[in-house]
């Protein structure tokens, strides 16, 4: 294989190989727990499930599409199932995995989602399924409409401490942090979907953005 494209196909090919190895390697690792937790559990509002079965889903991950297996406990007062390898995993209620919604948070942050996906697919060799972008619009953390206004406001504060508060540094972070991912062409937005996208590009910008994947327990979902 000569010359950039035949370079180019063999690093692709290699790539995808272990993506595939690292894939059943990863199913091989989760099933070696079988999510059996007993006879019974608490199923969260004061009732006992009872374990009937062992249930497969499959979950999207960095590596590629896995299938999971675990037990599965119907609580017959609450008629829900409950699944604890899923809570302990961290995907209950979700298609991704823990580290492949951080990087479809990442990307859905920086570009508009159908670009994200492609680029995804192109740099990480990982897709997700198109309502997997929800992920990128489940902020956390304080909301703007949390700050006080008026007497007594966060911008009083500032300015009794004598810090900075002109607008133009705020003006250019509108056009760096809004404009250039909320304003683009043929581009609409519910208020929570919008807000949710400005949250995690400030903790880009900031330098936090670990610091949302340490607070998963707190994230809300935005329509």
């Amino acid at each position: 294989m000569a010359g950039p494209d035949g370079l180019r196909t063999l690093e692709l090919a290699i790539r995808t190989a272990m993506l595939r190895l690292g894939g059943s390697l990863l199913e091989d690792l989760l099933a070696l727990d079988t999510g059996h937790r007993g006879a019974r559990v608490d199923c969260g509002q004061g009732h006992r499930a009872e374990f009937v079965a062992y249930r497969d889903r499959h979950l999207d991950t960095v590596p590629g599409p896995i299938k999971l297996g675990r037990a599965w406990y119907p609580c017959t007062d609450c008629g829900h199932g409950v699944v604890p390898k899923d809570d302990e995993l961290g995907v209950a209620g979700a298609s991704l995995s823990p580290g492949l919604r951080a990087m479809v948070a990442r990307l859905g942050a920086a570009a508009p989602f159908a670009k994200a996906s492609d680029l995804l697919a192109t740099l990480a060799g990982s897709s997700s399924p198109r309502d997997g972008w929800s992920a990128a619009r489940r902020p956390t953390g304080r909301r703007w409409s949390d700050w006080p206004t008026g007497s007594g406001s966060a911008i009083g504060c500032f300015r009794e401490l004598g810090l900075f508060v002109g607008s133009g540094a705020v003006e250019a972070g509108c056009r760096a942090v809004v404009a250039q991912r909320l304003k683009l062409s043929g581009m609409r937005w519910t208020v929570r979907g919008a807000s949710a996208i400005v949250r995690l590009r400030c903790e880009g910008a900031s330098g936090r953005w670990d610091d949302v994947w340490t607070r998963l327990h707190i994230q809300t979902t935005a329509a």
